[in-house]
């Protein structure tokens, strides 16, 4: 089917397309990690499963989705933002400054830096997987699926709002699954996440393209989440940089999740999405 006449397709279908991009999601990391686990046991290094997994993780998502976007979908690949690459500087610039800004303003707040002086092995290969897998794969994977086939069919089914909202509120949720969370961190952590995913929306819009959207959500989980820092009221011994604040206050720490939960970052998901948007009027202006 044409994309002009996917508004004629039914709910039903569109919940579907929905499901099986997750369901890509769930495989490829398993295929990914498989893999990993493969080449340890046969004596490959750890160190190069890690990373071989997280490009594994990107690369079978983004086959798989062209695949059936082609084969099943039909959207128009080029307006799906996935196979065309144009990466802009000012995309890379945010993508720079977003958690170097969150990570200042961090550590504004009383609190002590420690910085580990003998990393352990497992250390290492923390830090390996936060920028190979959590990074790069997770980053690139997510993309594809959330702002590449599932925006492009809610957008095409609906128009661009509907595209960008209510994704992105899956998004959010997606991050509870499998996990514990009391009621206050669960609604913290679905605020965060679906605002973020607001912005990596607009910024795949914009742009017209996935992947600025993967290079600032790589970059920011490299920062976040990779091991280099690690911004919470206790230490962490798989990261290279503690901040230990002095604070409990989950509206500072973000709960449970961390720090991408905070207020400090949900605030800055917000400028983020203002400043995409006024990128957008800009670009509309001068075209």
């Amino acid at each position: 089917m044409e994309k002009e006449n996917l508004k004629r397709v039914s709910l039903l279908r569109i919940i579907l397309i929905l499901f099986i991009s997750i369901i890509f999601l769930i495989l490829s990391q398993l295929i990914s990690i498989s893999t990993k686990d493969l080449l340890i046991k046969i004596g490959v290094g750890e160190w190069f499963g890690l990373i071989l997994s997280g490009i594994l993780y990107a690369l079978i998502t983004f086959i798989a989705t062209k695949f059936y976007i082609k084969k099943y979908v039909k959207l128009d690949l080029f307006k799906d933002r996935i196979t065309s690459v144009k990466i802009k500087a000012i995309w890379v610039i945010f993508a720079i400054a977003m958690p170097v800004i969150v990570v200042f303003v961090m550590m504004q707040f009383p609190g002590k830096l420690v910085k580990l002086n003998n990393l352990s092995k497992d250390g290492i290969n923390n830090i390996i997987a936060g920028i190979f897998f959590i990074g790069i794969g997770a980053g690139f994977a997510e993309e594809f699926v959330f702002r590449g086939l599932i925006f492009s069919a809610f957008e095409a089914k609906w128009n661009k709002y509907i595209a960008i909202f209510i994704p992105s509120i899956v998004f959010g949720m997606i991050h509870l699954i499998g996990s514990d969370y009391n009621l206050v961190n669960a609604v913290q952590i679905i605020v965060s996440g679906s605002l973020v995913g607001i912005f990596f929306s607009v910024v795949a819009y914009v742009s017209d393209s996935v992947w600025n959207s993967a290079i600032i959500h790589s970059v920011w989980n490299i920062f976040m989440i990779g091991g280099l820092i690690n911004i919470a009221n206790k230490s962490d011994n798989m990261s290279v940089y503690n901040y230990i604040l002095d604070t409990k206050s989950f509206l500072i720490t973000g709960g449970e999740f961390g720090i991408e939960a905070s207020v400090i970052s949900i605030f800055a998901y917000i400028i983020a999405i203002l400043l995409a948007c006024l990128t957008y009027r800009f670009k509309a202006k001068n075209i």
